[in-house]
């Protein structure tokens, strides 16, 4: 998870942390508010191939030069990928983009 991630994940939470920020601070701030929050986040499926340099992204960033993840004929996301040049096939990993707090638990 990104520093940006981590930092907008404890605002949503409504934690306010001073002093230095350490994993043992981190942790014990989170464990107070286990169960609390209930939260909607946006995630993304990308698959990256080594041997060229292909990326394909569910939310591609064309500018970076990422492929559309495909789609089967219902117009749902396939489960895999095939790379055009070398014809390898990949599984995507799921990539959180953006989370939000949407109710207390309590």
């Amino acid at each position: 998870m990104l520093i940006s991630f981590g930092g907008e994940l404890l605002r949503a939470l409504g934690l306010r942390i001073t002093g230095a920020l350490t994993p043992e601070v981190i942790q014990d701030a989170l464990s107070t508010v286990d169960g609390r929050v209930n939260f909607f986040a946006e995630i993304k499926w990308e698959a990256y191939f080594k041997s060229d340099g292909t990326r394909f992204s569910t939310q591609p960033r064309k500018k970076k030069g990422d492929l559309q993840w495909p789609k089967d004929q219902e117009g749902k996301f396939t489960l895999t990928v095939e790379n055009p040049t070398t014809g390898q096939k990949a599984f995507g990993r799921a990539i959180i983009t953006r989370v939000k707090a949407v109710s207390n638990g309590q």
